[in-house]
């Protein structure tokens, strides 16, 4: 595909789903994600991502088509995103595919996501579509040694011409959430996760762990305007069957090589965690996610990140 199409394509889906949106609701937030590995001292696979949202409740969503699994009567939440990750090896300089590690990558996708909230029974229930592309055209060169250009202690990264190819990405993915337990002060919720096409297509399931004072997650997320302070620190835990991960083994029209590329981990073992603080209309979250090995001869990698919620 004509890469100029693929780039408008992005583009397109982007506005048009924020413009779509019911300009009569109240009820509006944006979030802003930064997620990097310094903090860690490391440098490598999962290096870099950058995450905006636009989020609206009971709102016209114009792929609500798409997000066909929703029932009426929930409260809903409509979220249009923009998302940027960058992977990177673990030797830097390599500008070549290396079976012993993982290639140059990095993916840029506009989504449309709906989550819908079933208080009574204390589910929750997301689905989410994205498109955008992979490889040279998402940036990921030019943001990383822009970023190390501004940071004194950081060197230009060489080796980005042997990084995974120009590729559409397509994915589809739903989450269902079940509170299990529900106090004031504590909460333990299981879930069920998947995604279909690229860059990942997986399995998956967890639990989330909730420790503090917060609104209750399962009637509006934590996002409504309140007075006041809230704080809670959380654990997410879960474990995916991976079959499909595009940044080390390429897109559809450009697959890398099966000798080329290192091996995948069937299984994958991931834990987020962090302290999410609120106070009226202003959310911010920091924690740390830490990942095993995604591929045979990879090691466990970890990265901090940073999130803020607005409500406008």
């Amino acid at each position: 595909m004509n890469k100029v199409i693929q780039i408008s394509l992005v583009m397109i889906l982007f506005y048009a789903n924020i413009w779509s949106q019911d300009r009569r609701e109240n009820d509006q937030w944006l979030t802003f994600g930064l997620v990097n590995d310094i903090v860690f001292q490391t440098d490598k696979y999962y290096t870099n991502g950058l995450n905006l949202e636009y989020i609206t409740q009971n709102s016209f969503n114009l792929f609500s088509p798409i997000h066909f699994l929703h029932t009426t009567g929930t409260v809903s939440f409509n979220v249009v995103s923009l998302r940027q990750d960058i992977f990177t090896p673990q030797k830097m300089s390599a500008g070549k595919y290396n079976q012993l590690d993982r290639p140059f990558a990095s993916y840029l996708l506009a989504g449309s996501r709906k989550t819908s909230l079933d208080f009574s029974k204390k589910i929750i229930l997301t689905s989410i579509i994205e498109v955008g592309v992979l490889g040279k055209y998402s940036g990921g060169e030019l943001v990383q040694n822009g970023v190390h250009s501004i940071l004194p202690a950081s060197q230009h990264v060489s080796g980005w011409e042997g990084q995974v190819q120009s590729d559409l990405a397509l994915n589809y993915g739903l989450e269902v959430e079940k509170g299990l337990v529900n106090h004031p002060w504590f909460g333990l919720s299981g879930h069920l996760a998947g995604k279909v096409g690229l860059p990942h297509t997986y399995a998956g399931t967890g639990l989330t762990i909730r420790v503090g004072k917060y609104l209750d997650y399962f009637s509006n997320l934590g996002l409504n305007r309140h007075s006041g302070w809230y704080i809670y620190f959380f654990t997410r835990l879960n474990v995916n069957l991976v079959l499909y991960n595009a940044t080390i083994q390429g897109g559809i029209f450009n697959p890398v090589k099966e000798s080329i590329h290192p091996d995948l981990t069937s299984f994958v073992f991931n834990a987020r965690n962090g302290l999410n603080l609120s106070y009226k209309s202003y959310t911010i979250e920091l924690g740390m996610q830490q990942v095993s090995a995604e591929f045979k001869n990879g090691t466990m990698h970890r990265w901090g990140y940073l999130s803020f919620i607005i409500q406008l």
